[in-house]
């Protein structure tokens, strides 16, 4: 480590731990080196008070667990999601295979199923605090930096053979014990956090929310081969109606059942759902998230929900959606405040198409189904592949 580099880390420690810390570098206590010293200076100034104690009683620091505050970023946080989505996303898969082999007692099925309900009011804690912090600027991050958020790993009947209950809730466990720690350290400080890594924890978290869903399934918790389900906010406006017409229609093409939510829906606190159109604010279409709202996108002006459930669907090579184009573009106008007054098409729409049928059945009701039964019928007679040529 360059001296000069080092020398300045030391000083932070000392000025946040005062004279102990002091007198341990002044004597170059063996404790005191190198990485040591770099993981200190990247703790909080509780955590490091915490391990200069820990020194001075002839611990090691970082050698034992412990509940005090340590987090200093908001990165921190999606990065220990990261690894928790890790452990239940194993436990969901091993779930299947160690009921199969039928080896099990009663008791063993009800400690798993009250580490799943656990972990899942842990996350739904973290939702909460997640979403309602401050979403100001990080300023340690450069402008370019996105969370990355990569693909759940699917394992192999191989790797997967040979679990048990107790295994499957040792993971359930060590999920939970990363979650309950991001819950503590942020219900003490309001870490400055960019939108991106809003957008990223909520992403992972909902994700997490269905890997439980899969578990609470499994263990019959859940109700199994339901109708798939697609939310969107209540009071919907014409976007989330066309959106989830694209869904139902397109990317599931069967029946399904729509559910209108209040917007900022807390999913730990919801059963699990398959869709979710124009509510959110997350965009990610391995998780069927299709909101173009903050924290998804920086403008919400620059597309809707129902051009990127289109995107979706074109880029999946579904070539009977193709002449959908000029309904999305439509939809797009009328969603956005920027576009709608000089938009002919939305003009036209507003007198004559969907927009029109929207107004009709919102001034007789104020039912959101019955809003959707009338779109999407309207939709269906003139926007079908069948009923409009491509």
């Amino acid at each position: 480590m360059n001296d000069n580099l080092e020398q300045a880390k030391k000083k932070t420690i000392i000025d946040n731990c005062g004279a102990p810390a002091q007198r341990l570098f002044d004597k170059g206590h063996s404790y005191l080196k190198g990485e040591t010293i770099t993981k200190l200076y990247n703790s909080s100034p509780e955590r490091q008070r915490y391990e200069i104690n820990q020194v001075l009683s002839g611990r090691r620091p970082f050698s034992s667990k412990t509940d005090v505050f340590d987090t200093v970023r908001c990165g921190e946080v999606t990065s220990r999601l990261a690894r928790a989505a890790g452990w239940l996303n194993l436990a969901a898969s091993q779930t299947p295979h160690a009921l199969g082999t039928g080896i099990f007692a009663d008791d063993d099925v009800s400690k798993v199923i009250a580490a799943v309900s656990c972990l899942n009011d842990n996350c739904g804690q973290l939702w909460s605090l997640i979403r309602s912090g401050g979403r100001q600027a990080d300023p340690v991050r450069p402008r370019s930096y996105r969370p990355v958020i990569n693909d759940e790993r699917i394992w192999s009947d191989d790797e997967l053979m040979g679990a048990d209950l107790k295994t499957v809730r040792g993971n359930l466990n060590c999920a939970t014990s990363v979650v309950a720690k991001c819950v503590r350290d942020l219900a003490q400080v309001d870490l400055p956090r960019t939108r991106e890594q809003v957008h990223a924890a909520s992403v992972r978290l909902y994700g997490m929310r269905r890997n439980l869903w899969r578990m609470e399934t499994a263990l019959a918790v859940a109700t199994p081969n339901r109708k798939k389900q697609i939310a969107t906010h209540s009071r919907p406006d014409v976007d989330a109606l066309v959106s989830v017409w694209l869904v139902q229609r397109f990317l599931f093409a069967e029946d399904v059942e729509v559910v209108f939510v209040p917007y900022d829906q807390n999913w730990f606190h919801h059963p699990s759902v398959d869709c979710v159109v124009d509510m959110g604010g997350m965009h990610d279409a391995r998780w069927n998230l299709f909101d173009h709202k903050t924290p998804s996108r920086p403008d919400p002006h620059a597309t809707c929900a129902a051009r990127l459930v289109w995107d979706h669907l074109v880029a999946r090579g579904l070539r009977n959606v193709e002449g959908l184009g000029e309904l999305v573009r439509t939809v797009h106008d009328g969603d956005s405040s920027r576009l709608r007054a000089g938009s002919l098409a939305y003009r036209a729409s507003k007198t004559s198409g969907v927009h029109a049928c929207f107004d009709r059945v919102k001034s007789t009701s104020s039912n959101a189904h019955d809003q959707y039964r009338a779109v999407s019928g309207w939709l269906d007679a003139n926007w079908l592949p069948d009923a409009r040529p491509v």
